[in-house]
């Protein structure tokens, strides 16, 4: 069994496939069909029936109607920290993921701690929570230019959910990058 983690995957989300970053569209399909297609497909190229996910929010859009049966079609037990936009209420995401969150909720990997969200956190909360690293969302193709903080958004994973060793791997890379800049 694999943990993974993702983001921000908008399924049937019309204006997502608009977004930009820095001047350019973070997102290179021009239908929300072709979007959707290619998130389940990268989802379960990876993700296995006996996997569990942590989805830091904004699954759906909430507005179309059977967006939720999108969920269906990914592989894995799935774990819901939820977004801003996920309105719909409780039952429903529960008829696709096994557990569902608000934010905050803590996970530990290797006998450290993280917290999982889909806002980045205050650092006054990370300590609160005795966190080492906040794993959130919400800023698609932008981050928090700080060492305790890892977003998972699509965006920012080649738009395939990553393992937990990944994400690990991702952190210390995020971590000495930010070490090596820091002035004497």
């Amino acid at each position: 069994m694999t943990t993974f983690f993702t983001a921000e995957t908008h399924f049937n989300d019309p204006e997502v496939i608009k977004y930009e970053h820095q001047g350019q569209r973070i997102r290179p399909w021009d239908t929300v069909e072709e979007q959707n297609q290619f998130i389940i497909d990268n989802w379960n190229s990876r993700v296995k029936d006996t996997d569990t996910v942590y989805h830091m929010g904004d699954v759906y859009d909430v507005d179309i109607k059977d967006s939720s049966q999108l969920v269906g079609q990914l592989n894995g037990n799935k774990i819901l920290i939820r977004g801003d936009k996920d309105t719909d209420p409780i039952e429903q995401y529960k008829q696709y993921f096994s557990e569902v969150y608000n934010p905050p909720h803590v996970v530990e990997i290797n006998e450290v701690k993280y917290v999982l969200s889909h806002f980045y956190l205050k650092k006054d909360q990370l300590d609160e929570l005795d966190c080492s690293v906040n794993i959130h969302s919400h800023l698609h193709a932008d981050c928090v230019p700080n060492p305790r903080y890892f977003s998972v958004s699509l965006e920012r994973t080649n738009f395939y959910p990553i393992t937990s060793d990944e994400l690990i791997l991702e952190i210390k890379k995020h971590q000495i990058k930010h070490i090596k800049n820091i002035q004497f």
